[in-house]
């Protein structure tokens, strides 16, 4: 897309400026020569000359329309460029994942509070509620007899008032909110991850790009001269021919580069949820800023492992909820008795309800056991990988920082210097062909292997401070 923007620009241009003289100048000019003419025919008869000026209206609002339709489409094009902070916030408002994790928590809280009822402000911020079960209103009516007379009862009765889980229950749904909480964490970690190693790599292609386009006027002025020699008859075809090809590798180069660029961009929108074009700053493409390498891997911040661990809470908390099905839960009860015209009768129950088949329930704590096992092993396992991650990630980044140093200390500058002194030789005679192309391979690949390293060491930072949560 990169490449072809250009073209695109002149072919777009010529279509509008085209359609514009069809439409509106073709036109007006006929119609103006056309009425001229009818006038000398008519003796100077003003009416022709009305009908083609309102054709003349007609094809201006036509192309003005037109006009303006093209510049709408042009300008609601427009390339929005971005800074790494901007490309991050914009992210992160964005993302559907992030949504996803807020309406994890939203969920949560809701269940929260529908599950449970607090009895006073002050128990719902220690996280103690208690479910206060149903209440059931009631009316009967039962003859005594044709002597006796009428019983009237009317009562209320609140029925499976749980007391006691309560705790258990508050405990479970507070630990089901940080573990959305964590998730969240962990999806924006991700996305920042992503975000930044995309931006950088847009970037990393940049700078192939920009060497590309160097290299490309190194080889166009190194090819003339091969064609001007062979054409003088100084050279031979095959001299001619071997500038052609290594010209043409070149281009190859600066397209792939192009290409790159296109494909960095397009992972970045998906991040950033954006369909327009996008463009990135412009800077001076280098390593990030060196982090030192800790003696001991502190990985206590890891967000798939914090995640783990809350989970491995919740597995707990599930525990606590099932066991505490075993416990009673309690009902009361109040009647109000009229017998004929007598009131005044009042009753009163408390009842308590205890389970007594319990091997159901044993079943159910024994899997929220093994799943609070699962659970814990999971964490436990994420730990030892997460270490060896970054331990890996540590000496590999060392490794990547000691060979860029060799690279801007010794290889950059004999590249450099490769380059103008083989430049400057070609040019005076003083080398052939092959000793030019040669030299010159040789600066290109090491300035190509120093941008590789640079962006190995960028994904290798990146990634490292996303292992240590510090994105």
């Amino acid at each position: 897309a990169e490449v072809q923007r250009p073209l695109a620009t002149v072919v777009i241009g010529g279509l509008i400026t085209a359609t514009f003289l069809t439409l509106v100048v073709v036109p007006v000019l006929y119609a103006w020569l056309e009425s001229r003419k009818q006038r000398k025919v008519n003796g100077g008869d003003q009416s022709y000359i009305n009908v083609n000026t309102t054709v003349i209206t007609v094809f201006l609002v036509i192309g003005a329309l037109f006009s303006s339709g093209n510049m709408a489409a042009q300008n609601s094009e427009l390339t929005q460029t971005l800074t790494l902070d901007e490309a991050v916030a914009m992210a992160r408002e964005n993302y559907p994942t992030l949504k996803q994790g807020k309406a994890f928590i939203e969920r949560e809280q809701a269940m929260k509070r529908c599950d449970t009822f607090a009895l006073s402000p002050e128990q719902a911020m220690k996280g103690t509620s208690f479910d206060l079960g149903r209440t059931f209103l009631y009316a009967g009516k039962e003859d005594q007899g044709l002597q006796q007379g009428t019983l009237r009862t009317f009562g209320a009765q609140q029925g499976n008032i749980d007391l006691l889980s309560g705790f258990s229950k508050s405990k479970f749904y507070k630990e089901r909110i940080k573990l959305g909480e964590k998730f969240y964490d962990l999806s924006e970690q991700q996305l920042v991850r992503d975000v930044m190693q995309a931006y950088y790599q847009i970037a990393y292609n940049k700078a192939r790009l920009k060497l590309a386009q160097r290299l490309d006027s190194i080889y166009a002025n190194f090819e003339s001269a091969a064609k001007l020699r062979y054409d003088s008859g100084e050279t031979g075809k095959l001299a001619y021919i071997s500038a052609s090809s290594e010209y043409q590798q070149i281009q190859v180069l600066r397209q792939q580069a192009y290409d790159d660029i296109e494909i960095a961009k397009r992972a970045l929108k998906q991040y950033l949820g954006m369909a327009g074009p996008i463009e990135t700053m412009d800077m001076p493409y280098g390593a990030i800023s060196a982090m030192p390498v800790a003696d001991s891997i502190d990985i206590s911040n890891n967000p798939l492992l914090q995640f783990d661990l809350q989970n491995a809470e919740v597995g707990k908390a599930n525990v606590k909820v099932e066991r505490a099905q075993f416990l009673p839960k309690f009902s009361l009860s109040y009647d109000n008795l009229k017998y004929n015209d007598f009131t005044g009768f009042n009753a009163y129950q408390a009842g308590i309800s205890i389970p007594l088949w319990f091997l159901p329930q044993k079943n159910r704590v024994r899997a929220a056991k093994a799943d609070a096992r699962v659970a814990e092993n999971q964490y436990l396992e994420q730990k030892a990988v997460a270490q060896s991650i970054v331990s890996q990630l540590y000496k590999a980044q060392d490794k990547t920082l000691k060979t860029l140093r060799y690279y801007e200390e010794a290889a950059l500058p004999l590249a450099e210097e490769q380059l103008t002194t083989a430049e400057l030789a070609s040019k005076e005679g003083e080398i052939d062909y092959i000793s030019y192309i040669t030299i010159l391979n040789s600066a290109i690949n090491i300035k190509i292997n120093h941008l590789d390293f640079i962006n190995q060491y960028n994904q290798q930072a990146i990634e490292v401070q996303y292992q240590l949560g510090n994105l």
